[in-house]
Formats: C-alpha cells, structure tokens, sequence
C-alpha cells in the first residue's frame, strides 16, 4: 500500500490540460504580428533553410508549448536586465516594433536600452530559455542571425542577452547576462543574408500564385 495502514489517494477527476499560450499571454500579451511584413524570425528560419542548416530550421509543425514557455521564461528574465538599467542609469523599454518599411521587413525585440533622457538606442535587448548546460551564444548561429537583424533594426551594435539555462538530466538551472558587441560590417553581411531569404520567399510565393492560376 501506499503506507502501511492508510487509504491509497485517488484521482477525483481526469487531470486539466493547462493551455501553455493562454498563460504566457496572460503574464505578457503579445503584440499584434503585421501580416503584410516580412518577420525577422521567418527570414532568419528561411536562411537556415536555404543554408541547409538543419539544426537552426524550425519547420511549420513545430510544437507550441515550448514557444510559450519561452514567452514565460522572458518574462521572468527581464528582472536581470531592470537590475543592470539601475547599475547603469539606463531605461529598458520591453517589446519594442522596429520597422523597415523599404525593405518591408518588421521585427519584435524583448526590448531597447537607452540611457535615461536619450531617445537612441544603447544597446538592444534578446531573451532566450535554453534546454542545455551553460554555453556560449556566440556559437548559436539562429541567435547570432536574429540579434544582428535586430541591432540593423534598431542603428546599435550592442545586445544584451539573458539566458535561463535548463541543463538537459541535472536538477540545475542558471541564469546568465550576456552583452555582446557586434561590429557594423558584420551586422550588414547578415542583413544581405536575411534580404536573399526575403527575396527567396517572394519568389516562392510568385510560382505559387502562378501554379494555381
């Protein structure tokens, strides 16, 4: 028995499934997505794709939840970025919209740091959760891509990243803030990178329209 002598629990009813999205909006409502933009997590997706970088290509049928707790995750690893904007008289202003309307493209940032009465950018603001042990950011190449779209967005170079690292089998997790700085040249390679996904989408959507016409 479950101890000795006393009644075994039971279940009074079928467990609820939890919906992980509904909670993560809860906590932090998204912001409306521009559906007539190009976004700059579907160009760096299709970069990957083009590159043949299997392991930075995020197919359609991903499974949602751990996008929501990664919207979770953000939301509790802005209490790093607030303590540093204090060390540093800075403002954290969270889910900034930058848009490139030549270029049509629009991006989403966890946020922008600007020292206090300055309405430039200092540094630009990228929160990610992580299944492994701690690692460096510099080596993830889809973080790297995203980021540098994101400095081109906002005229910066430098990025701060909290990362909330979940080591896959260890009862552990870390927290890490990491401040990048990327140099011009490297940010606008990039941007010619995201430019051809863009221009690949465009003509895949053309022989798409062409093909049912």
């Amino acid at each position: 028995g479950y101890l000795q002598g006393e009644i075994m629990p039971e279940l009074i009813e079928e467990p609820i499934v939890l919906n992980m999205e509904k909670m993560a909006e809860q906590l932090d409502p998204s912001e409306p997505r521009d559906p007539d933009m190009f976004h700059v997590s579907t160009l760096v997706n299709e970069a990957a794709r083009l590159a043949g970088r299997k392991d930075d290509y995020y197919p359609d049928n991903e499974v949602n939840n751990i996008m929501s707790f990664g919207r979770i995750a953000e939301y509790i690893m802005r209490v790093p970025v607030w303590e540093e904007c204090d060390k540093t008289n800075s403002t954290f202003d969270m889910q900034v919209i930058l848009k490139d309307t030549k270029e049509n493209i629009v991006g989403t940032l966890d946020g922008i740091i600007r020292a206090k009465d300055e309405p430039f950018p200092r540094a630009i603001v990228e929160i990610k959760s992580k299944y492994s042990k701690v690692t460096s950011p510099l080596d993830n190449w889809r973080y790297m891509a995203q980021v540098m779209a994101y400095l081109k967005l906002a005229h910066a170079t430098v990025c701060w990243m909290p990362i909330l690292y979940f080591p896959r089998g260890e009862p552990d997790v870390q927290a890490r803030l990491f401040k990048i700085r990327f140099d011009v040249s490297e940010i606008d390679a990039n941007w010619n990178l995201l430019l051809n996904a863009r221009d690949a989408l465009i003509d895949e959507s053309i022989n798409e329209r062409g093909g049912i016409a």
